[in-house]
C-alpha cells in the first residue's frame, strides 16, 4: 500500500487544528493510522537501531528496512538532480554522511510529528559510539539549522554547534552563496532553502496567522497557534526592525514569502 497522499484528510488535520490541544490530538490520530497501515515502521520513543542501505543526500537515508529517513533538525545543500544544478558542498555534505553512517548501524530517535507529507520518517540519528550525526555535519558546516514544530528537540545543541562552525566560517558559512539575499534583490530564478534579510515595513495579523512584510515582493508567515506557543510578545515588535530569516522559498502572487514556525527561524540583525 502506498503512502497518504498529502492532502488526505488525516495528514490536514495535522496542519489547520487550532490549537495545541488538537494538534496534538491530529498526530495521535495520525500515528495510530500510519502504524495500522505500516506495522513495521518507527514511531516517537521507540529509539530502535537500524542498518542504513543508501545515502540519498547529505540530509536523507535508506534503512536496509527499506523505510526512507529525512534527518531532523537540519538542512543540507541540494546535489545535482535530473533536472536542477546542485548546491555547493551538497555532494560534500552527501560524501560526509555516507563516512558516518552508510552500511553502519544507527539509533534511530523519531520525531514527535514523525512523517513528512512525502511519507519520510522524521528522525534524529546517533552513531554507535553516541555521537549525534546532525550535530556532526553542523560542526563540519555542511548544513544549517531547520527547526519545524512540534520536532524541536536537540535545538540548543545544535544552535551552538551551527554558532560555532559560522563564527570560524567552516563550510557553507565562508562561501558566498549562502549569504542572505536582500529581501528587495530577491530575482525570478530563487528556489529552494535560503536565508533573506530585510527591514520588517508591515506587520500584519489574521485569526490564522501573522505576515512580517520584508518588501513589496517577499513576505515572512507565521500559523497563529506555532506563535502563540512559542513566541513571547507582540508581533508589533518586530516592525521596523531588520530581521534574517531561512527557511524554504514559496512562490506567492508576485512574490515570494517564507513559511517558519519558531523564533529560531527568525534572527534580529543590527541595521
Amino acid at each position: 500500500m502506498g503512502w497518504l497522499p498529502a492532502n488526505h484528510p488525516v495528514i490536514n488535520r495535522c496542519h489547520t487544528a487550532e490549537g495545541g490541544q488538537r494538534r496534538t490530538s491530529s498526530v495521535v490520530l495520525l500515528t495510530v493510522v500510519l502504524t495500522a497501515l505500516f506495522p513495521g515502521s518507527l514511531w516517537p520513543g521507540d529509539h530502535s537501531t537500524a542498518k542504513v542501505a543508501y545515502v540519498i543526500d547529505g540530509d536523507t537515508v535508506i534503512l536496509n528496512s527499506g523505510e526512507r529517513v529525512r534527518l531532523l533538525g537540519i538542512n543540507t545543500p541540494e546535489i545535482a538532480h535530473k533536472k536542477t544544478w546542485g548546491e555547493p558542498l551538497g555532494e560534500e555534505a552527501r560524501q560526509e554522511l555516507i563516512r558516518l553512517v552508510d552500511n553502519k548501524t544507527v539509533s534511530i530517535e523519531p520525531g514527535i510529528e514523525s512523517r513528512d507529507r512525502y511519507g519520510r520518517l522524521l528522525a534524529h540519528l546517533t552513531s554507535s559510539d553516541g555521537k549525534s550525526i546532525e550535530a556532526t555535519l553542523l560542526e563540519q558546516g555542511l548544513a544549517a539549522v531547520v527547526v519545524i514544530p512540534p520536532n524541536v528537540d536537540h535545538l540548543p545543541e545544535f544552535t551552538r554547534v551551527e554558532e560555532q562552525a559560522r563564527k570560524a566560517k567552516r563550510g557553507l558559512w565562508g562561501l558566498p552563496y549562502f549569504e542572505p539575499r536582500s529581501a528587495d534583490a530577491l530575482n525570478d530564478s530563487e528556489q529552494g532553502f535560503r536565508r533573506v534579510r530585510g527591514r520588517v515595513v508591515r506587520v500584519a495579523s489574521t485569526k490564522k496567522s501573522i505576515s512580517l512584510q520584508l518588501s513589496h515582493r517577499f513576505s515572512i508567515t507565521i500559523h497563529r497557534q506555532e506563535w502563540e506557543r512559542y513566541w513571547q510578545g507582540h508581533p508589533e515588535q518586530y516592525l521596523h526592525q531588520w530581521v534574517t530569516v531561512r527557511g524554504w522559498l514559496v512562490s506567492s502572487g508576485r512574490g515570494w514569502r517564507i513559511n517558519i514556525g519558531h523564533p529560531a527561524m527568525l534572527h534580529l540583525n543590527p541595521s
